[in-house]
């Protein structure tokens, strides 16, 4: 299964919008990890033929979303959470021992708006940055993440650069 991840939308999903038309016939889904979760559901409601998990961020006032998730893709076990909890800014050590605590094999996060994928140990953690507002880098992010129960989960960062315009970034 793939899915594509994508956090830190912030009220503007035509960058998002733009990879699903790309992407939609070769992922089974889309992740997003909060900031904003309405527009999750917009891109839910425009993509429903696309399987979609999402959580709010810290900036979803009233929102019925979980902070949390924990999904069990092809017998993976998936933590979902925005991060700014766990303080990601500064280090990985709490959200570490958050995956720990949930067996977790992926870690999927945001809020820093700055991509990142790492194995550290049997654990993948991967922020896809922000396709809408990057904070490192020139260009905008997103990641897909892919799970086959045959083999150690895999995911890769990729850099839009435009409409039609994306590639992997090296990270």
């Amino acid at each position: 299964m793939k899915f594509v991840v994508l956090s830190d939308t912030h009220g503007d999903i035509s960058a998002a919008a733009n990879v699903l038309d790309n992407l939609k016939n070769e992922v089974d889904g889309v992740i997003h990890l909060g900031d904003m979760d309405n527009d999750a559901i917009r891109l839910e409601n425009r993509y429903n033929d696309l399987v979609f998990y999402y959580i709010k961020g810290n900036n979803e006032f009233g929102s019925f979303s979980p902070a949390e998730r924990l999904i069990i893709l092809e017998g993976f076990r998936v933590f979902m959470t925005h991060g700014h909890k766990y303080r990601v800014y500064f280090d990985l050590l709490r959200l570490y021992y958050a995956a720990e605590e949930r067996e977790a094999d992926v870690v999927l996060f945001g809020h820093t708006h700055s991509s990142f994928c790492k194995r550290d140990g049997r654990i993948l953690f991967l922020n896809p940055g922000s396709i809408s507002f990057p904070r490192s880098g020139k260009y905008k992010t997103f990641a897909i993440l892919d799970i086959n129960e045959d083999r150690l989960p895999k995911a890769a960062v990729y850099n839009y650069m435009g409409r039609d315009n994306f590639e992997p970034k090296k990270i």
